[in-house]
């Protein structure tokens, strides 16, 4: 029997309420290994994001404000601001937790988005630091990689090329570096796709837990490429509507001479906001259908079904 079958998520008693599934329901079956699945999965995962965000719309949007608005602020707090960025790993765990609680048939609050932080703090911070050992490491490999095979003089044509001063094996020289650094930094972030769920929801161990997540994105390329490209198609759907409004709103010759007026601002901004938070509450929940999609049996439910 795989030793993180089933879920073993079950919190001591809190001194706020913790994502309960209800009594008799069977949490879902982690695999051992991942399922593969059609590269058409990819996109569905956005729509069972939608299915999820559809049951408690406002709660989901008021948690990505409130993790957006702490991350903000924490950024200008001096010492704060350096490990600001690993906030998301914890804050994920709290999404993953809330999925599963209401997917299950439990209930959603807004303060199951600390969930991560309090039931499975040390799980997660072992995570995050093993993150940014491998993001370190990577940037070590690809520096050293670079000056083997571009020489040291990097620096200076980095240097012209910002400067607008550069030739062509200059501006090749800086295209060689993105390509590298994407090239290792790729495999990292593939490690920590599945990993918040996995840890928070079966007690996989970290480094276990980024081996696995390693392997199922591996494994499901093609659906990984597809959900990229649904993700890209909904983003130029939305700014095509968002700046056909405003320009039907301010007129294309306003638009132009960048003098939009007060009132199309004010639309642009009344417009864009709300789209951007249900975006970025399904991008955080299509977390959650992903996972489920890949290492869970059952998977989703559609449907119904």
């Amino acid at each position: 029997m795989n030793q993180f079958e089933p879920s073993s998520f079950q919190p001591e008693p809190p001194p706020a309420p913790v994502p309960q599934q209800p009594q008799g329901n069977q949490p879902p079956r982690l695999f051992a290994e991942p399922r593969k699945v059609p590269a058409g999965e990819g996109a569905a995962w956005i729509g069972d994001a939608w299915r999820i965000f559809k049951k408690r719309p406002g709660t989901w949007v008021l948690m990505v404000f409130i993790m957006l608005l702490i991350m903000f602020v924490g950024s200008f707090i001096p010492g704060v601001s350096m490990v600001i960025n690993l906030l998301p790993i914890f804050f994920t765990g709290g999404f993953m937790l809330s999925c599963d609680a209401l997917e299950e048939g439990g209930e959603l609050e807004v303060g199951y988005l600390f969930s991560g932080f309090k039931y499975k703090f040390k799980e997660l911070v072992i995570l995050a630091l093993l993150y940014v050992v491998a993001i370190l490491f990577i940037v070590l490999i690809a520096g050293i990689l670079l000056a083997a095979f571009v020489g040291f003089n990097f620096g200076s044509d980095f240097q012209a090329a910002v400067g607008g001063d550069a030739s062509m094996s200059d501006v090749l020289m800086i295209v060689l570096l993105f390509l590298i650094m994407l090239l290792f930094i790729i495999p990292v972030l593939m490690t920590i796709v599945f990993s918040p769920a996995l840890v928070v929801l079966h007690d996989v161990p970290p480094f276990e837990a980024m081996k696995m997540s390693f392997k199922g994105c591996l494994k499901n390329l093609g659906a990984f490429l597809v959900n990229g490209l649904a993700w890209a198609g909904i983003g130029l759907i939305f700014f095509g509507i968002f700046f056909a409004i405003i320009a039907l709103s301010a007129g294309v010759s306003s638009m132009s001479s960048g003098d939009i007026g007060v009132g199309p601002a004010i639309a642009m901004f009344l417009l864009f906001v709300p789209i951007y938070f249900v975006l970025a509450s399904l991008t955080n929940l299509s977390y959650y259908t992903c996972y489920r999609s890949i290492w869970t049996d059952p998977p989703l439910r559609r449907n119904g079904r």
